[in-house]
């Protein structure tokens, strides 16, 4: 009985052991040690200040002045930007023509319920643009898309129903 005492708290004595060392890294590493998401570079959003309305045919000029990367409608025909209000913060809108279609646009993304129509239901799509998945409804017979990046919101009317492939990405 002497060797089989011997072996049950040897037994014991590893597991409390392990058992030591397995609470002292966790308390060691602890949660403010890990902060793996610190790590990721990213630009502060700028603060959306008002500005005096800027129209143009030339998608720099637009990008330029609403401050965000936005789909453009193939070569726009006419296009602006102005400032406006939103539950009392201000907010960059952009509305711009083109051959693909029409586009407006909100900055910040949270008013986005500004540009988008009442009564539609927007539902998943296929369709993505800017890295973002595209949600799509009809309206008034015709199909439309809603497109919400991280700093703006966008209501997209296609030239071609269903066809999204005119819209190319626009960079500030």
């Amino acid at each position: 009985m002497g060797l089989f005492l011997r072996r049950v708290l040897s037994l014991v004595a590893a597991l409390v052991v392990m058992a030591g060392f397995y609470a002292f890294t966790v308390l060691v590493e602890g949660g403010d040690n890990r902060r793996g998401g610190d790590f990721l570079v990213r630009e502060d959003p700028s603060p959306v200040t008002p500005i005096s309305e800027v129209a143009s045919s030339d998608a720099r000029v637009l990008a330029r002045a609403f401050g965000a990367s936005m789909p453009v409608p193939g070569s726009p025909s006419q296009g602006s930007v102005a400032s406006g209000s939103y539950h009392g913060y201000v907010t960059r809108t952009l509305q711009m023509q083109g051959a693909a279609g029409s586009v407006r646009g909100v900055r910040p993304a949270a008013a986005a319920p500004s540009i988008m129509p009442q009564d539609a239901v927007f539902l998943a799509s296929d369709k993505a643009l800017l890295g973002f998945p595209a949600m799509a409804a009809m309206e008034g017979g015709r199909e439309i898309y809603a497109l919400l990046t991280n700093d703006a919101a966008f209501l997209i009317v296609p030239s071609v129903p269903g066809n999204l492939a005119g819209f190319a990405p626009g960079d500030p």
